[in-house]
């Protein structure tokens, strides 16, 4: 596994984590110290890839605040520095003019919803799609389709993954849960859905990633 496809993967956890987990389960997660060094590095990441993750909700600043006290005052030297650095971050997020924050939020949901392939209504469909994407990973990773309960959620997962993670298909066994699942999704697509052609699409792409892979 690459470089690059642990940080696409360590996104789609720490997005999951902040917007499902419960406050006192991330606290007691990472009150191990190796753990909170990963959160931090992953924050960095988040704000390189995609800072406007941090604009969809004052929650999410909040929680990373909450899970930043935990070491924040026995830190000392590079990580109190690095702290310090992500504080003012955030700090300048919430300074920007809200109309600044609401063209961020609505081009960067744009932009998921061209890779996706489906319209969010509000920001809350967003999250839960966002929200997702690890979910749907750990099912296909650890042959667990039990976890795959949101069919309206499947093929947005897949379709996100094919455009930015393609690598995670390139094994066999992924891919051959992964063509389990788009041909149950299949079963319930009715024949000229725009839902059929893009099950449709994602087959094509993953037995490219077959032929090559042969």
């Amino acid at each position: 596994m690459s470089e690059e496809l642990l940080d696409d993967l360590s996104l789609l956890i720490f997005k999951n984590q902040l917007l499902c987990g419960s406050m006192d389960q991330l606290k007691d997660f990472y009150k191990d110290e190796k753990r909170f060094l990963s959160f931090l590095d992953t924050i960095a990441l988040v704000s390189q890839r995609e800072p406007a993750f941090f604009l969809l909700s004052s929650e999410l600043k909040n929680r990373i605040l909450q899970i930043v006290e935990i070491h924040r005052f026995s830190a000392n030297g590079n990580v109190l520095d690095y702290i310090n650095e992500i504080l003012v971050y955030l700090n300048s997020l919430d300074s920007m003019p809200d109309n600044l924050k609401d063209i961020i939020v609505k081009s960067y949901m744009s932009f998921h919803e061209e890779l996706r392939g489906n319209k969010f209504e509000d920001n809350e469909q967003f999250l839960q799609a966002l929200s997702y994407d690890a979910i749907f990973v750990s099912a296909i990773d650890e042959n667990n389709m039990s976890l795959l309960k949101r069919h309206d959620l499947n093929m947005s997962s897949f379709n996100y993954l094919i455009c930015t993670s393609p690598e995670f298909f390139e094994k066999k066994d992924v891919i051959e849960r992964a063509m389990y699942v788009l041909n149950s999704e299949e079963k319930n697509a009715k024949i000229f859905s725009k839902k059929k052609k893009q099950i449709r699409n994602v087959k094509k792409v993953l037995n490219n990633i077959t032929k090559k892979e042969e």
